[in-house]
C-alpha cells in the first residue's frame, strides 16, 4: 500500500502534463462517484487497480488529453 508521504515524492517526480493527466483522473472519479448511487458501490480493489493504470499511464506518456475524452464521449464512442 502506497503512503501518503510515498505519493507526494512520486508526485514531485512529475512533469507538468503527468501532473495533469492525474488531476483529469481524479475529476473522472469524482464524477464517476457522483454518478453512482453510492461510491460504495465500487469495490476498493478496482479503484485501487484503476489508479494504478492511470498512474502507469501517466507516467510512461500514455495519457489520453481530456478535451480528447470529452469530445469522445460527447460523440458516443466511449
Amino acid at each position: 500500500m502506497i503512503t501518503r508521504e510515498a505519493l507526494k515524492q512520486q508526485l514531485d517526480t512529475c512533469t507538468e502534463e503527468q501532473l495533469q493527466q492525474i488531476a483529469n483522473f481524479m475529476e473522472l472519479l469524482k464524477l464517476h462517484a457522483q454518478a453512482s448511487d453510492s461510491p460504495h458501490n465500487i469495490p476498493k480493489e478496482q479503484v485501487l487497480e484503476d489508479f494504478r493504470q492511470a498512474w502507469h499511464e501517466a507516467m510512461t506518456g500514455q495519457g489520453i488529453p481530456i478535451a480528447q475524452l470529452w469530445q469522445e464521449l460527447e460523440s458516443g464512442k466511449c
